[in-house]
């Protein structure tokens, strides 16, 4: 018998009703999907087993079930599989999304120690794992796991990046509300004394992981650093510059350093991210791990645009992605394929190269692109378009992702003149049956950073 949030209230009487001889798996969306120091097996459930009765749980192994993040965290798996053991689960069904490759190392700790809860400990296994998988240091990688896990957890027990950067952290910012430490994302950084010593470790696992020359455990090491990072300068935005209309010329100062920093930790921690996945999965094309690289860009973006709107200088912002326009399913009410034109001249506004992406949101059609061009013209005759740039390829924006990236390089920019993408595309056919609506999504576009 399959356990769910929808059954959570009434679990006393579904244990009651059953014959002894029905096993029970536990499972609720919100709360064994959790990556916390919290325990999982609640006291109803806990005497059920203890007493005889067969438990298993569908627990996530990895740092969420919707984002996908590095992280190689012996201390947390031991944690849940010791308290699986201790209370008497007969069953296991770890979660990891989207697939192992990402968390190889987690998957096989949860092995080890639902098989072996009290044998080796979190260096012993991590010393075997990392000469099995034959890097050239093994005693230096174990040292980096049992380092960064700790962090790695005081970041993602927290839920972060989710739920905490789809857009609620810019939004306590905006309002001057930012937690406090020791609640919500800082719930495992009580105080700034420890966020700094979390710092400190971030650096000294770096130099362990170069020393070993794993582009992964370096990505691992940089993204967890780079949310932190992230998580402390939002902070002190918040407490300086939070809730306020406007701001003074020495405040403006300050919060252009702040911004300036912001910026910085994002890119590391998007680049970090992209790296990770090129090393440890390269060939898996997940809309999850897009979605992480996405909403933790968009968490720095909202938040420098906050700082940005109160008069501070941001270098910075046609580097980072912005939302420029949307397809939506009333573009499609004569079929499927359609031209659409999209408005760029705020976000071209030098020369260089830009990038613009498809961004499935909802609906049961994808969208497929068959060309992506940029068009200027004279602002005073919009209909005089002349051809900047073409990008042609065929890409898909939807569940999963394909080629769904077109670049124009743009020689120079004209202030009196107006730019715009302009795409081929297909979307909802005219004649879909009720029960499968929808195609929409957005559009971010961003200028590639120098090298």
């Amino acid at each position: 018998m399959l356990l769910t949030q929808g059954s959570y209230a009434f679990n006393d009487q579904v244990i009651a009703a059953l014959p002894r001889e029905i096993g029970i798996t536990y499972y609720d969306g919100g709360k064994t999907y959790d990556s916390s120091r919290k325990e999982m097996i609640y006291p109803l459930l806990e005497d059920y087993a203890k007493s005889g009765g067969w438990l298993g749980c569908y627990p996530q192994l990895t740092a969420s079930w919707r984002i996908v993040c590095p992280w190689s965290g012996p201390q947390f798996i031991r944690f849940r599989m010791n308290e699986f053991v201790d209370d008497g689960l007969q069953c296991l069904c770890g979660y990891a999304t989207p697939d192992n490759h990402f968390y190889e190392f987690n998957i096989l700790a949860a092995a080890e120690w639902s098989w072996n809860a009290k044998g080796r400990d979190e260096r012993e296994f991590a010393l075997a794992y990392f000469t099995q998988k034959g890097v050239a240091d093994p005693e230096k990688a174990a040292d980096w796991a049992v380092m960064l896990g700790p962090v790695g957890w005081d970041v993602y027990g927290a839920r972060v990046p989710y739920n905490w950067f789809f857009g609620r952290m810019a939004e306590t910012v905006k309002s001057g509300n930012v937690p406090e430490f020791g609640a919500g994302p800082f719930t495992y950084i009580p105080d700034a004394e420890h966020l700094t010593g979390d710092l400190a470790v971030c650096k000294t696992a770096l130099g362990l992981a170069e020393d070993v020359g794993d582009a992964g455990m370096i990505a691992e090491t940089g993204t967890i650093e780079g949310y932190l990072k992230m998580l402390r300068t939002i902070r002190e935005i918040g407490d300086s510059i939070g809730g306020k209309k406007e701001l003074s010329a020495e405040e403006k100062v300050a919060a252009a350093a702040l911004l300036a920093r912001l910026d910085a930790a994002t890119r590391q921690t998007t680049e970090s991210l992209v790296a990770w996945q090129q090393a440890v999965a390269p060939d898996s094309a997940t809309s999850r791990f897009e979605d992480t690289v996405r909403v933790t860009e968009e968490t720095g973006t909202a938040v420098c645009e906050f700082v940005a709107s109160l008069g501070v200088d941001d270098p910075g912002r046609p580097y980072r992605m912005r939302k420029a326009g949307e397809w939506k399913t009333e573009d499609f009410p004569e079929g499927p394929e359609i031209t659409k034109t999209w408005d760029l001249t705020d976000f071209i506004t030098e020369p260089g190269t830009y990038r613009a992406r498809f961004v499935y949101e909802s609906g049961w059609y994808g969208l497929h692109i068959f060309k992506a061009a940029l068009m200027s013209a004279p602002k005073d005759a919009q209909g005089e378009m002349t051809l900047v740039a073409a990008d042609e390829h065929e890409g898909t924006a939807a569940y999963r992702n394909k080629d769904h990236e077109y670049e124009f390089d743009v020689p120079d920019v004209d202030a009196d003149r107006a730019y715009s993408l302009v795409a081929d595309i297909r979307g909802m056919p005219k004649e879909s049956p009720a029960d499968k609506q929808g195609c929409n999504g957005k559009i971010l576009i961003w200028k590639v950073r120098p090298e």
